[in-house]
């Protein structure tokens, strides 16, 4: 990928579900992943998400499975894999040699390890030869037995074909051979606390910050309500159970359910993969499928927990309505640059920053002078912003050229991009089309943001609309690029955060389509049903609010 980070190329096997939708949020965020996605329905939630998905046959076609996913890691240049659910990873296990030979690591233990795990049987002996508690196990082939008893299949995850007897006539109605083979049973408790552990070890052996939260109130097997809780006996089974499965060779997320009621506590299920509930630790600032493929890329953490306030997690539905644009024709995506690619006004506080520093004994302190500009800044007056300052604090005259100069001058060494932004320009690359910018913004100021951000080979075109005195929504501009790169306006969509100077522009410019992206943050707050109504074109335009939700609209041009 051109620019100054590289991209990580991660493939989410199964992950067209919910399972899926867990990692896809922590990957997404961290500014150089992109993700492919692999499921066996062409048609499922997590494409609409991700930046690229492919149909490939399901796992009970083991051969064609596999053989499936080394063609997508090849073609894609995948680097980590991680599993979705708990179906594929002993099939993936045992063909690690086969991805390690192309370079790509699966983000998931081995297959020994695995198969203690996997099995509640083996797991319930493995957990007590590390000296970890386990549920007190009963036979119920066994006379006498103290009702009601809970039955767990051996390899079932999820609350999935789980079994509750209340008494001797139930059990009467089951074969003893096929209850004993197929379940592992332990006293039904109609009275507990459940607590899940997130952790994950990546490839070097680091184990990331452990998340500990209460289930409060769980629907269909999903925790729809937790809250962080931290009890002393929790957090100690926690931690040896940590150092235990790091000393055999564990590798990427887990997932570990312990059990409170009264005097006793436990460990009730293990999953070595990421759980759907397992998003908690975003909230947290723990990104544990970022931790694993790459450490370097971190999520600025909220705070420690003995400081922070109780977290509580609230999971609901929500729904994404996706129209086709009928967008075939397209060849070629023109992005504006400020609050679309670039975060324009930490763009503008580094600058101010670096202002600060160099006056400071002849300004007021820091906080005071930088509160008072972002204030400024948020009210509208961008060009006036330097003035502002000065008659705020009256600064006087002299003072005020002078950081009107040094201001212009401040070259901050980077620049914050979004963190959808490079993921999505490696994919519409790898699909052909061709790129530009078109910006209104001085050129000095906007080519000392590009070496900032380090975009000079991400694009194939770039135009500053000053410098052809054509600035948007002037459809000089927008006609120019559309020279520049070879191709007709109808072939062009234009994405930007302005609704009338970009999308605007763009449409009467003769551009097939819009995306005009909504920003948390940015500097306008337009109302779109009135932009609709006075310029027309509602139809021909689409809000987004990342970038990767134009790819559903946008095919290969190849």
């Amino acid at each position: 990928m051109p620019g100054s980070l590289s991209i990580v190329n991660v493939l989410l096997v199964a992950g067209g579900g919910f399972q899926g939708l867990a990692l896809l949020k922590g990957l997404l965020r961290a500014g150089n992943i992109r993700v492919v996605l692999a499921d066996c329905y062409e048609e499922n939630i997590g494409r609409y998400f991700t930046h690229r998905s492919y149909a490939v046959p399901p796992i009970a076609r083991q051969g064609e499975f596999i053989k499936a996913l080394l063609e997508i890691c090849e073609s894609e240049k995948i680097q980590f894999v991680f599993p979705c659910t708990e179906r594929e990873l002993l099939l993936l296990a045992e063909h690690e040699s086969e991805f390690a030979v192309r370079g790509v690591k699966l983000a998931m233990s081995g297959a020994k390890l695995l198969e203690r795990i996997c099995d509640k049987k083996q797991l319930c002996s493995f957990l007590q030869s590390e000296g970890l508690p386990v549920p007190k196990l009963i036979d119920v082939a066994a006379p006498a037995l103290k009702f009601p008893i809970l039955g767990k299949p051996a390899n079932g995850w999820g609350g999935r074909g789980q079994i509750v007897l209340h008494s001797a006539d139930e059990l009467k109605r089951h074969s003893l051979k096929e209850l004993r083979e197929t379940h592992v049973w332990q006293p039904f408790l109609e009275e507990f606390t459940e607590y899940s552990v997130d952790f994950a070890i990546n490839f070097s052996g680091q184990v990331s910050e452990t998340c500990i939260r209460e289930r409060v109130r769980a629907s269909g097997g999903f925790a729809v309500i937790a809250t962080e809780r931290h009890p002393d006996r929790v957090a100690k089974i926690a931690e040896q159970f940590i150092r235990s499965i790091a000393r055999h060779g564990g590798v990427g997320i887990f997932n570990l359910q312990i059990i409170s009621a009264g005097s006793e506590c436990f460990i009730s299920d293990v999953n070595p993969r990421m759980g759907t509930s397992a998003v908690f630790g975003y909230g947290l600032g723990v990104n544990l499928p970022v931790f694993v493929c790459s450490p370097a890329a971190k999520v600025e953490p909220a705070g420690t927990h003995s400081s922070r306030r109780p977290l509580r997690m609230v999971r609901h539905l929500e729904e994404l309505f996706v129209r086709n644009e009928g967008l075939d024709g397209i060849r070629g995506v023109i992005f504006d640059l400020d609050d679309t690619l670039l975060d324009q006004k930490r763009w503008i506080l580094s600058k101010l920053r670096k202002v600060h520093r160099d006056f400071e004994s002849r300004l007021p302190e820091a906080k005071a002078f930088l509160a008072k500009a972002m204030a400024i800044l948020e009210e509208g007056n961008r060009s006036g912003l330097i003035d502002a300052l000065r008659d705020g604090f009256g600064l006087g005259a002299e003072l005020g050229w002078e950081l009107i100069e040094a201001y212009r001058n401040v070259r901050p060494p980077e620049a914050r991009v979004f963190d959808d932004v490079r993921p999505l320009l490696d994919e519409l690359k790898r699909r052909g089309y061709r790129l530009g910018i078109l910006t209104n913004n001085p050129p000095q100021s906007q080519r000392q943001k590009m070496t900032a951000c380090g975009f000079q080979d991400c694009f194939d075109e770039i135009v500053y609309a000053q410098e052809l005195d054509a600035e948007k929504p002037a459809r000089d501009g927008f006609v120019e690029i559309a020279r520049r790169l070879k191709l007709a306006p109808e072939q062009l969509v234009m994405v930007g955060d302005h609704l009338y100077s970009d999308i605007g522009g763009a449409l009467g410019s003769g551009y097939a389509h819009g995306f005009f992206i909504q920003r948390p943050g940015g500097f306008f707050n337009f109302d779109v049903g009135i932009f609709a109504e006075v310029c027309g074109g509602g139809e021909k335009f689409t809000v987004i609010t990342s970038l990767r939700e134009m790819l559903p609209h946008l095919g290969a041009t190849r």
